[in-house]
C-alpha cells in the first residue's frame, strides 16, 4: 500500500499489481471524472498546494467493452479560457466538471479561485455551459467541397477545435462580491521543529480602495512587507484539512486588515496515511499543537505577522487547539508572579470547543456512538483514554489559572443543544473559571443550535461578535464602519439591523469591561 492514495491497475484473480496509472507525491486522490455512459475513469483529481486534474491517456482508458475518450484537449481548453482574460493571466483556477450530458456534447463546468475571476465578472466563482466539439447546436462553417459542387458543412474532424469549443456563462453564486476588493490565499510550506513539511495557507489583505481584479491583487502584494495582525485559523477534525479556494471566513478577516494563517498540521487528511497517523495516539496534544505553534512562529520570523497581535481561532477540535494555545502551549514560561505565560497568542476565539478530554471527562458527548468512541480512543491514545491525570494534563479547563496574570481575552461561542460537546460539561465550566479568576472573556450561547452555529441569523450575529472582538484586540485604533448602515464597530450598544432574529444570550462579558453580566439579547 502506498502512503499516498494512487490509481492503480490490478487483476483481481489472481491478485496482481499491473502498473500505477496516476499519482501525486504530495496529495491523495480527491476524486475522479467518469464517462457519463461507460463510467470509465477519464481523469484523476488531486489537491496538493492547489487543485489539479490529471487526464488519463487513451491507453489507460481503453477496454473491450468501451471506447477510449481523451479529455486532455478539453481540460487544456478550459484552462486556457480561464487564463485568457488579462487580469487572470497569472491566476490559478480550480475547474470542476459538475455534470455532463449522456452524449457528452454539453458539460456544466464550475470555475473557482481564491479571489475575483475576470471570466466570472470579478466574482470568485461561476458556472458555465461548455459546448464541446461536434455539439448539434453549433453550425459548422460551410466550405466548398469540389469545383461546381454545392457548399456543405465541414466535418468536425477537420475543424480547428478552438473555433468549435465555446463556453457560455450561466451565473455566479456570489454576484455582489464583484463590487469588493478581495485578498489572496497563498500556499506556503513550513518546516516543523522535527523536520515535517507542513502545508499552510496565508490569506493576505487586499490593497485598500482598489476594485476586485483577481490576479492584479496578487501581483501587487503577494505577501505584506510589513507585519500585520494575524489570526491562526485552525480546522477541526483533527482528520480534516484546509484547501486552496475562496474562503468566506478568510475573506471576512482579511478584508478587515487581518492576515489569516491556516495550518494543515500532522493528523490532517489529504497527504497520505502516514501523515494522518502522525496525529493519532495522543499526539493531538503534543506534536500536533507544536505544528500550529511552529507555523505561527514562522510567520512572525518572516516579518509577516506582528508578534504582539496574533490571535488563534477555531471550531470543535479547532476550538480545542485555540484554547490549548492559550494555556498549554510549549512556549509557556514563568512570569515571576507564581504564574505561567503562554505568550504566543494575544487572544482566542473558540466555537463549541471540547475542554475536557479523555478519561477526565464525562461519557455523554457524541451521542454515545461506539464508532465515534473508538475513533477518539485512537486519537487520545491509551494514556489520555484511561488515565485521569494524563487526561487532565491536556484538558484546557484545568489550566485556566495560567491566565491569571496575563489577562488575555477569550471569546467563547456555544450551541445550547450541542449533543457532541454538551455546554454544561465544557463551555459552562470554562465560563465559571473565567469568573473565578476574574479573566477577560465573553461567553455567548445560541438557542436551538447544536455542534456549530448554522442558522443565518445566528451566524451573522456570531461573526458580528467575532469581528468586534478581533478588531478590538488586534487592529490598532480600530473602528470598523459599515457604510450602508452607518454603524461604528466601537459602539457596544449598537446592533446592525441584519443581526435581528438571533437566539444568542450573552452569559459573560468581561472582554471589554471589568464587570460581569448576563444579558439576554434574544431577538433584539
Amino acid at each position: 500500500c502506498s502512503r499516498i492514495t494512487t490509481n492503480d491497475a490490478k487483476n483481481a484473480i489472481p491478485k496482481q499489481h499491473i502498473r500505477q496509472i496516476a499519482s501525486c507525491p504530495n496529495s491523495d486522490i480527491t476524486g475522479f471524472v467518469l464517462h457519463p455512459k461507460t463510467r470509465q475513469v477519464q481523469c484523476v483529481l488531486f489537491h496538493a498546494d492547489k487543485p489539479s486534474i490529471h487526464c488519463l491517456p487513451v491507453t489507460e482508458q481503453q477496454t473491450d467493452a468501451s471506447p477510449a475518450h481523451d479529455l486532455t484537449p478539453d481540460i487544456e481548453f478550459l484552462q486556457s479560457y480561464a487564463a485568457s482574460k488579462p487580469n487572470n493571466s497569472n491566476q490559478d483556477v480550480s475547474i470542476t466538471i459538475t455534470s455532463r450530458s449522456l452524449n457528452d456534447d454539453l458539460w456544466v463546468v464550475y470555475f473557482q479561485s481564491d479571489a475575483g475571476l475576470a471570466i466570472c465578472g470579478n466574482c470568485p466563482s461561476g458556472y458555465f455551459l461548455y459546448h464541446r466539439q461536434g455539439h448539434s447546436d453549433l453550425q459548422h462553417p460551410a466550405v466548398p467541397t469540389t469545383k461546381g459542387a454545392p457548399a456543405g458543412p465541414q466535418p468536425p474532424s477537420s475543424l480547428d477545435p478552438k473555433k468549435i469549443r465555446r463556453l457560455e456563462k450561466v451565473f455566479s453564486p456570489q454576484p455582489r462580491l464583484a463590487n469588493y476588493s478581495l485578498g489572496s490565499m497563498i500556499p506556503i510550506h513550513v518546516p516543523s521543529r522535527d523536520g515535517e513539511d507542513l502545508l499552510c495557507y496565508l490569506s493576505v489583505p487586499p490593497p485598500p480602495h482598489e476594485p476586485n481584479t483577481g490576479s492584479s491583487v496578487r501581483s501587487s502584494i503577494p505577501i505584506p512587507s510589513t507585519p500585520h495582525p494575524m489570526v491562526v485559523l485552525v480546522h477541526g477534525g483533527p482528520q480534516a484539512r484546509d484547501t486552496w479556494m475562496y474562503s468566506p471566513v478568510c475573506q471576512f478577516l482579511s478584508t478587515r486588515g487581518i492576515m489569516v494563517l491556516q495550518v494543515n498540521y500532522r493528523g490532517s487528511t489529504g497527504r497520505g496515511s502516514r501523515f494522518m497517523k502522525l496525529g493519532m495516539d495522543g499526539n493531538f496534544a503534543t506534536t500536533l499543537q507544536r505544528d500550529i505553534a511552529d507555523a505561527t512562529r514562522f510567520a512572525i520570523t518572516k516579518g509577516w505577522a506582528d508578534e504582539k497581535r496574533v490571535a488563534i481561532m477555531g471550531g470543535s477540535f479547532g476550538g480545542y487547539c485555540a484554547m490549548h494555545g492559550m494555556v498549554l502551549a510549549d512556549e509557556e514560561k514563568d512570569d515571576g508572579n507564581g504564574g505561567t505565560l503562554c505568550s504566543l497568542y494575544t487572544c482566542a476565539v473558540a466555537i463549541c470547543p471540547p475542554m475536557v478530554m479523555g478519561a477526565a471527562g464525562h461519557r455523554g458527548g457524541f451521542y454515545g456512538n461506539p464508532l465515534v468512541t473508538r475513533y477518539w480512543k485512537m486519537v487520545y491514545g491509551d494514556a489520555v483514554s484511561n488515565n485521569v491525570e494524563a487526561a487532565r494534563a491536556v484538558s484546557p479547563l484545568f489550566h485556566m489559572y495560567k491566565l491569571r496574570y496575563q489577562k488575555r481575552p477569550i471569546l467563547l461561542l456555544q450551541g445550547e443543544a450541542d449533543p457532541r460537546i454538551p455546554r454544561e460539561l465544557h463551555s459552562d465550566l470554562v465560563a465559571a473559571e473565567l469568573q473565578r479568576y476574574n479573566l477577560p472573556g465573553t461567553y455567548i450561547t445560541f438557542g436551538d443550535e447544536g455542534h456549530g452555529i448554522s442558522s443565518e441569523a445566528n451566524s451573522l450575529y456570531m461573526y458580528y461578535q467575532i469581528e468586534r472582538f478581533l478588531t478590538r484586540h488586534l487592529v490598532q485604533n480600530a473602528i470598523v464602519v459599515n457604510e450602508e448602515l452607518g454603524l461604528e464597530q466601537d459602539d457596544e450598544e449598537a446592533l446592525p439591523v441584519w443581526v435581528c432574529g438571533h437566539t444568542a444570550t450573552i452569559r459573560l462579558n468581561t472582554a471589554y469591561k471589568n464587570n460581569n453580566c448576563e444579558d439576554s439579547v434574544t431577538n433584539k
